[in-house]
This record gives C-alpha cells, sequence and structure tokens, in this order.
C-alpha cells in the first residue's frame, strides 16, 4: 500500500513536469509536447566554454515557431513562459522570430525532467525550465512617463539596512519604501529594467512587495524572496508604473543612454531641463 501510494505520488509529480499549458485571450490548450516532438523533432547545438575547454550540448525538443503555427498563433505581441516557482520570462515577437529557440525535452540523448526552453544567443536567464504556461500577450508599451523621480533623492535620506530580511550578508533598502514615496498607488504592474537591458514587467503583490535594492558596487540588485535568483536584476537603472518613472541616475550619464535604454520615442523638453 505505501509503495502504492509513493507510485501515486511520484506519477503526479512527473505530470506536474510533463504538463504544458498554451493559453491566448480567446482559448487554452493543454498541449501534448512529447506528441509534437515525435512528429516534428527538432535539434539545436549549443557550445560553452569553462576553463579553457569547449562544452557541446545536443538539444532535442520542438522549436517554439512550429508550436506556435500548429495553434495558428500570430497575432500576438509577446510570448509569457512561467513555471511553477514563480519564474517567468517574455519574448517579443521580433525575438522570436530573429532567435531560433527550442522547447527541449531531451539533452545529449537523456530525457530532462520536464522541459527547457533553450535560446543560444540570449542570456540565460531566458532559459527556463519545467515550463507550465506558455502565453500569448498583447504588447504592454512602455509609454512616455509625464512624471519622474531620481531614486537617489529618497535612497540618500534613507538608513542603509544591515542584512535586509531574508538576506544575510548585504546591505541596502526595501523596494516598497521607496515606491511608497513616488506611486500614488503600490499595487499593479511594474515595468524594471537593469542597466544591461534586461527587463521584466511583474506585479506588485506577486514579486515586489518583498524586494529588496541589495548595493553593489556598481548600483543596486534588485532581488527579491518571491522571485527565483535567475530573475534578480543587476544594476536596476529604471522603474516605471502607468505614466510615473524612477530613474536610477547613477546609471546614466545623460537623456539620450535613458531613451536609448527604455525606447522612449523622444525626451519631454521638461525633462532635458533637468540635467544628468
Amino acid at each position: 500500500m505505501k509503495r502504492l501510494t509513493f507510485l501515486i505520488i511520484l506519477l503526479g509529480i512527473f505530470s506536474s513536469l510533463m504538463a504544458l499549458t498554451l493559453k491566448t485571450s480567446e482559448q487554452s490548450n493543454n498541449l501534448d509536447v512529447e506528441a509534437l516532438y515525435m512528429a516534428v523533432p527538432s535539434e539545436l547545438v549549443t557550445e560553452k566554454e569553462k576553463d579553457g575547454e569547449i562544452f557541446t550540448r545536443t538539444w532535442k525538443g520542438v522549436k517554439l515557431t512550429d508550436l506556435l503555427k500548429k495553434y495558428n498563433l500570430a497575432d500576438y505581441d509577446l510570448v509569457k513562459f512561467s513555471s511553477d516557482d514563480n519564474y517567468l520570462v517574455r519574448l517579443t515577437k521580433a525575438e522570436i522570430s530573429s532567435h531560433e529557440s527550442l522547447i527541449a525535452l531531451y539533452l545529449n540523448g537523456e530525457k530532462l525532467e520536464g522541459n527547457r526552453l533553450i535560446i543560444p544567443d540570449m542570456p540565460g536567464m531566458y532559459w527556463i525550465s519545467n515550463i507550465s504556461l506558455i502565453e500569448t500577450e498583447a504588447q504592454a508599451n512602455l509609454d512616455l512617463p509625464s512624471m519622474f523621480q531620481f531614486a537617489e533623492g529618497y535612497l540618500d535620506d534613507f538608513k542603509l539596512i544591515q542584512n535586509p530580511e531574508p538576506f544575510v550578508d548585504v546591505e541596502g533598502y526595501y523596494l516598497p519604501q521607496l515606491l511608497q514615496m513616488v506611486m500614488p498607488s503600490m499595487q499593479g504592474q511594474y515595468q524594471l529594467i537593469g542597466r544591461d537591458g534586461i527587463s521584466h514587467l511583474l506585479d506588485y503583490n506577486d514579486y515586489l512587495a518583498k524586494a529588496v535594492l541589495v548595493k553593489s558596487e556598481s548600483g543596486y540588485i534588485l532581488q527579491s524572496p518571491q522571485m527565483p535568483g535567475g530573475m534578480w536584476i543587476k544594476d536596476i537603472a529604471y522603474i516605471q508604473k502607468g505614466d510615473i518613472a524612477i530613474i536610477f541616475r547613477a546609471q546614466f550619464s545623460s537623456w539620450e543612454e535613458v531613451k536609448t535604454l527604455t525606447g522612449w520615442w523622444t525626451v519631454p523638453k521638461e525633462f532635458r531641463a533637468i540635467d544628468f
């Protein structure tokens, strides 16, 4: 009886790892990725250098473009990938069309415990594992803000916190402490951009309510116990909700740099009146 119970639990875990849902604004489909792989198998070879040695990996699975094509998905701007551990990444339609990407089921001939998104020409943080939900979205354009505040104008007046919970051996500030000084309401979706261009659109309650700005030599690392470490943003440079933006002044030397990072189509005259 114990063995049967254990087997049922194992099957439940395995099923949850293999379950994958494709969701649009109009419908939801439970995907049989294994069957799709058997019908249209694809392969990607990646190389990684470590300690002067090149390691080659052969991934087999389903091309993301083939999956979207099978379900006649062409009318979208973004695709969001989510896992059960709260990890998420988004790819634009342009990124999907310009990068070869694979939902891998096998690595070097061995079956993976779940799946993994492989995008050779993009940073490893986009290689999300154990995807449970793929969701198409309309583009949430980053509108030009009508108001902004420099983060340092507030942080310089805050007391630096040693070991902000739950993190240890670091110092920094709680992100909500900053947001409540700038935003009329802290609830909602925030666009966060690191100086390296890494960007996330995150809900406050799900990801940011316990977030910390950890002080580093080059700026602040935005990290949160509510999100996996792979989603943490190094050198956070820009935060926006609605038409209000928070700019980390130390990450820029000109408004043109802000414009390039955010994709603004212009810099308002009233903004240019304030120098970096």
